[in-house]
């Protein structure tokens, strides 16, 4: 009888029994517990002879241990349980994690790309210096010759041909001294030792950025409606990048 009730029962037993709550586990275990102590004082009443009646122990006995099977498969399953809640949580950190993470790596790829660019405009900005630097040697002692040279070709030439000659010197000096602008405006624009702040005068920086923007402003109107005394304590070299971009932006 056990045994055909364990086979025929016992699945659907601990199906239900799995699905209680430990409050009514423990009062199932108690009742086991009671039954197996009124089971055994009834065996031996039966045993001395004082009652008749069957024998019920191992009955109560089986019962208690299948109590306790099923009891302990319901721990299993809520562990079970636990543990798959826990993987599953896991699972999702792991995963917004890695989001996060991959956000970060993307920003310092960001960063690390605009610091390389800065560092390629520092190193352009500093040989634009030097350069210029270099040129504007070159065109002062170009500059300082002409006057002198001037006055000797003029001393030796006929009067006929003064004229053209003194154009053609005319034309010479224009040149050297739009050189002369074009270099002191890209020194003033790449300016090394500009970056603190300081005393800026604007119509001053825009004059400096229309000449070196002179060739590629061409034949257009421009024009700097600004006050030659407008003052203002800033970055030089700031105010330089900000009029180019603007004025190049327009042109384009």
């Amino acid at each position: 009888s056990l045994v055909s009730f364990i086979a025929i029962f016992g699945k659907t037993s601990i199906h239900l029994f799995s699905k209680t709550n430990r409050k009514y586990k423990s009062i199932l275990l108690a009742f086991g517990s009671l039954l197996v102590v009124v089971s055994g004082f009834n065996d031996m009443l039966s045993v001395l002879g004082i009652k008749d009646s069957f024998l019920i122990l191992p009955v109560a006995i089986a019962a208690m241990v299948f109590s306790i099977a099923m009891s302990v498969n319901d721990d299993i399953n809520h562990t079970f349980s636990e543990r798959d809640e826990l993987l599953r949580t896991l699972e999702s950190r792991v995963e917004e994690k890695t989001k996060h993470l991959t956000e970060a790596l993307a920003t310092v790829q960001k960063s690390q790309a605009e610091l390389v660019e800065s560092s390629r405009l520092a190193s352009l900005g500093t040989l634009s210096a030097g350069i210029a630097h270099e040129i504007n040697n070159s065109i002062n002692f170009v500059n300082g010759a002409i006057v002198p040279l001037e006055r000797k070709v003029a001393k030796s030439l006929p009067e006929n041909e003064k004229e053209g000659v003194q154009k053609l010197f005319k034309v010479i000096k224009e040149g050297t001294q739009l050189t002369m602008e074009i270099v002191a405006s890209l020194r003033s624009y790449t300016g090394l030792n500009q970056a603190e702040m300081r005393d800026v005068n604007l119509f001053e920086v825009a004059k400096s950025v229309g000449t070196i923007l002179k060739s590629k402003i061409g034949s257009r109107e421009y024009k700097i409606n600004i006050d030659p005394s407008l003052h203002f304590y800033g970055h030089h070299i700031g105010i330089n990048q900000i009029l180019m971009n603007l004025i190049s932006n327009a042109l384009d």
